[in-house]
């Protein structure tokens, strides 16, 4: 019995054959979760460094994170819903909590492990 052939589907578009386009996010994190998130092409009204710098004792730090548009948005929905935490953690998926991927400072490895954890606030918070 001879079967006929199927026909072709066409080709995928392009998009789905590329990688996702990714961009650059920056934000600061500690013992509570994300505390701030937005693309690095953003302008902002404050240093993250130096804010991340002030708030050591609660393990705070600068981090920069390449992300596709979902994940960044996935990101954005967890802040929104006021799960910090959560929002870290899955950062940290995502990158496999290196410190590299994750783009923290010098200084600040065992920071990053150690996150999030609000037990580790100083003042209880």
């Amino acid at each position: 019995m001879k079967t006929k052939p199927k026909k072709s589907i066409g080709k995928l578009p392009k998009s789905h054959l590329e990688k996702e386009e990714r961009k650059t996010y920056v934000g600061i994190a500690d013992c509570h979760g994300i505390e701030y998130f937005q693309g690095k092409d953003e302008p902002r009204s404050i240093p993250l460094q130096m804010r991340a710098a002030l708030n050591r004792q609660r393990h705070a730090l600068y981090y920069e994170v390449d992300l596709t548009l979902g994940q960044a948005n996935q990101v954005r929905m967890m802040l929104e819903g006021k799960d910090f935490a959560t929002a870290l953690s899955y950062l940290k998926v995502l990158h496999g909590a290196g410190t590299a991927e994750l783009g923290v400072e010098a200084g600040m490895e065992e920071s990053i492990k150690l996150i999030p954890d609000p037990k580790l606030d100083p003042f209880g918070g």
